[in-house]
């Protein structure tokens, strides 16, 4: 259980609701408890935040370097030996990139934004409704020690999961 989001049940107001906000939106408690129904709904509507790659790790993928400097040697390539040409289709590209309908992409934004906010919503409720993980996170005392207080202490490590922390990098 060392591994687990820890409650710091004997410490000031502020501590407890950064510890409920920690279980509420980790994507991994660290807990072992059966998922409900409204929690998995809520996995559901965040998987595009939580199983995507993120830049970082793709920037380190050989295999997605090797696919972007290809891209580029040879879009570079074409520029050098067909410039007027380049520089006409550069501006098709351009002119059709101004004719999107701006309503749709905004009403696009709009849509993604309220799932993502739905999804953490119903996420944090399905675990606060569970008493599998409220008893296990309410009622067993976290330790004491320099690691929790360093992770209260750099807010780029607060929402990652128990397991796998966001490292400080």
């Amino acid at each position: 259980m060392a591994s687990a989001i820890p409650y710091h049940k004997e410490s000031y107001l502020p501590r407890k609701i950064f510890d409920n906000a920690r279980l509420a939106l980790a994507e991994n408690t660290g807990y072992d408890y059966k998922i409900n129904g409204l929690e998995l709904i809520g996995n559901i509507f965040l998987i595009p935040i939580d199983h995507l790659p993120k830049l970082r790790h793709a920037l380190k993928n050989p295999s997605i370097i090797t696919v972007a400097f290809t891209t580029a040697a040879l879009a570079g390539n074409t520029i050098l030996f067909y410039p007027e040409k380049s520089a006409f289709y550069g501006k098709k590209a351009i002119e059709l990139l101004k004719d999107l309908p701006k309503d749709k992409i905004k009403f696009a934004a709009y849509v993604a934004t309220m799932i993502t906010i739905a999804g953490y919503g119903l996420r944090a409720l399905g675990r606060f409704q569970n008493a599998d993980i409220t008893d296990q996170f309410w009622h067993e005392s976290a330790p004491a020690d320099a690691e929790n207080e360093r992770l209260l202490l750099n807010p780029k490590r607060w929402f990652g999961s128990a397991s796998n922390p966001k490292s400080d990098d």
